[in-house]
């Protein structure tokens, strides 16, 4: 709990001094100007930019477009909904793994030792899957989401087939881990990705916003599933 509770401050650090704002952020913000000079040399040493450049973006949303408008126009209405059944699906599979493995494991007769190992896999098999799908994006774009999940659905299919050997079922829940994390994590880089820069804010809030009624729903559905 110390090292959960100081880690991830001690990392946001790195981000808030080092990580540069977004040059279409600072190009409405003169006040910026020598510092999105400095983060576009850094970005593009090819050309050479000189002190008093000037730089255009397409001029912001105009007034009463608001509200859910800017997510679901200009063609963005099926990618929106497709991004929110991601999020929901993939953080309601995360969450029903998380909460439903030990008593899974429990009712297979795998030992306390073998639970706690499998479960603390499943997310190293998601910290790969995370890092693979930095790359895979780079070079495949966002079909590396769908071609991850696809490929854990067996994966999380077969945890439960009884009898399985403690090694076959660890090498299914790194391989879980490591789809179903994987693509959460290319999920989020999509809902930063897509969106224009004024609206990028709202639709990665309720894309989030979406993963959490996933998340919650999962240990529900997860209870009333061993119920029956």
């Amino acid at each position: 709990f110390l090292l959960g509770g100081i880690i991830p401050p001690a990392a946001g650090l790195g981000p808030f001094f080092g990580l540069p704002e977004s040059v279409k952020y600072l190009v409405r913000r003169p006040e910026k100007h020598r510092q999105l000079v400095r983060t576009m040399r850094l970005m593009r040493p090819d050309l050479t930019i000189p002190d008093d450049a000037r730089f255009l973006v397409p001029p912001p949303p105009a007034v009463g477009e608001g509200g859910l408008r800017p997510i679901f126009s200009g063609g963005l209405a099926p990618v929106t909904l497709l991004l929110w059944v991601c999020f929901a699906t993939t953080l309601m599979a995360n969450y029903f793994l998380n909460s439903c493995m030990p008593v899974l494991f429990e009712e297979m007769g795998v030992t306390p030792a073998q639970a706690a190992l499998a479960t603390s896999i499943y997310h190293f098999g998601g910290l790969a899957g995370g890092l693979l799908m930095s790359v895979l994006l780079d070079r495949f774009g966002f079909l590396a989401m769908g071609v991850l999940l696809v490929l854990g659905a067996p994966a999380l299919l077969a945890i439960g087939i009884p009898g399985m050997p403690a090694w076959g079922l660890i090498t299914l829940v790194t391989f879980a881990g490591f789809a179903v994390l994987g693509a959460q994590f290319g999920g989020n880089a999509a809902a930063g990705l897509i969106y224009p820069t004024d609206a990028r804010g709202k639709g990665v809030g309720l894309a989030f916003a979406a993963g959490r009624i996933g998340s919650v729903l999962g240990p529900f559905i997860g209870a009333m599933m061993f119920g029956l």
